[in-house]
């Protein structure tokens, strides 16, 4: 009776592991709303998306868009252009495929020129939330992204037409 009662034990054990493991809860994905947010005004037509990291589940980074609308030149003015976390400013932004000569020539000069009816688009994320890759090698990036936590996710955008200055918010909010 004691191996019967010995191997009734061990595949209730067996049977109790496998059924934990079944019924773990999936992890959540991260909506946004709305997916897209737009602005326009007389100088230019722009847009945020965020994007999801690669496993598909959280936001780590933004697409943005700016068209200029204007028959002269516009600036896009980078070290005036600010994440935006819960209405409040939370850093500057870092790009796709940016390298420490890339960022400090950008930090000498912060403008990027759109000419006349140019679209200028990039992949975009929160300096404050970036981690820097303790393993560099030639195939991996310099920056491991952070994700973006649940709330009011966005960019502040500051462009510049001669000496006058636009500033456009573009927030969406982000849920899990």
């Amino acid at each position: 009776m004691n191996k019967q009662f010995l191997w009734k034990m061990i595949a209730l054990c067996i049977i109790l592991a496998f059924a934990g493991c079944a019924s773990s809860p999936s992890a959540k994905v991260q909506t946004s709303t709305p997916k897209i947010q737009r602005v326009s005004n007389e100088f230019f037509n722009a847009e945020i998306e965020p994007l999801l990291s690669k496993d598909g589940r959280l936001y780590n980074a933004f697409h943005i868009s700016v068209t200029n609308k204007t028959g002269g030149d516009l600036f896009i003015e980078w070290n005036q252009t600010y994440y935006l976390y819960n209405g409040k400013k939370a850093g500057l932004f870092l790009w796709e495929g940016i390298d420490w000569e890339a960022l400090e020539k950008a930090k000498k000069h912060p403008l990027v020129k759109l000419t006349a009816g140019i679209t200028h688009t990039s992949e975009i994320f929160p300096q404050k939330l970036v981690g820097r890759d303790p393993k560099i090698s030639k195939t991996s990036q310099m920056y491991l992204r952070g994700f973006l936590p649940a709330g009011e996710n966005g960019v502040l955008l500051t462009v510049k037409k001669g000496d006058k200055k636009i500033e456009e918010k573009m927030t969406v909010l982000i849920k899990e």
